[in-house]
């Protein structure tokens, strides 16, 4: 096993994919990030921040992004180098990355629009305009689609990120699994007690899986069976 004593006010604790652990605290006015590698308990990196609220890593680990009162923020994982200080004319109700980290969408309480980062340029250089306020945003796994909550009522927006273009409505509750973009282009929305896969692009229902919302769901990609690796044997149970 493994024992780290996390500082008091502990906020977060980031996993990277190298292995290394990033952790969040408060301490006063500040927010301090520090970065180690399990089972070693030795600080690798530290920083300060303002002061921040919530802290976001992307899919890539390469950065991890802090949410501050009126700003954004941003550390580079490997080193803890911070970046520009990003402002905002509001306060984030929630951010998200795309998969390869370099757009960051954030929506702004009691807007109706999310604003795109180019977290190369580190400034904001474009808008996308809703139907009423945002409320969460969820990332579709491979890029492609943007998920948006609005603040009122069971239902998601669909925003194609390739244009830009908001798709149109559908009907789900918001759960921490649903709605969720599958692989194939099908968006899976929980209606009651049943799934129902509708085509991102059309909207069109393709499919209903009867009860099928009273389980969790998670995606995953298969990509078919692989040959063992002697002298790896199938287990074996006793009868």
């Amino acid at each position: 096993g493994w024992d780290f004593a996390t500082p008091r006010g502990t906020q977060a604790v980031v996993p990277q994919p190298d292995g290394a652990v990033i952790v969040v605290a408060a301490r006063g006015d500040s927010t301090i990030v520090w970065r180690i590698r399990p089972p070693d308990t030795r600080l690798l990196d530290s920083a300060f921040l303002p002061r921040s609220s919530r802290a976001v890593g992307t899919q890539l680990g390469d950065r991890v992004y802090f949410i501050g009162e009126r700003s954004l923020y941003a550390l580079r994982t490997r080193d803890l180098e911070p970046a520009p200080a990003l402002p905002l004319d509001g306060a984030v109700a929630d951010l998200v990355t795309t998969p390869s980290g370099d757009r960051v969408y954030v929506a702004l309480e009691g807007k109706g629009d999310v604003r795109v980062i180019d977290r190369y340029r580190e400034e904001v250089v474009g808008t996308i305009a809703l139907p009423g306020v945002v409320r969460a945003l969820r990332m579709d796994a491979l890029g492609r689609y943007l998920l948006v909550r609005p603040a009122r009522g069971d239902s998601a927006w669909i925003v194609a990120l390739g244009t830009g273009r908001v798709l149109g409505s559908v009907r789900s509750a918001w759960r921490d699994d649903l709605p969720f973009i599958l692989p194939d282009g099908a968006i899976a929305m929980a209606r009651g007690d049943d799934v129902v896969l509708a085509d991102a692009e059309t909207l069109a229902e393709r499919r209903t899986i009867a009860g099928g919302a009273k389980d969790f769901w998670h995606f995953v990609l298969w990509n078919g069976f692989r040959k063992r690796t002697a002298p790896d044997e199938p287990v074996v149970f006793a009868t």
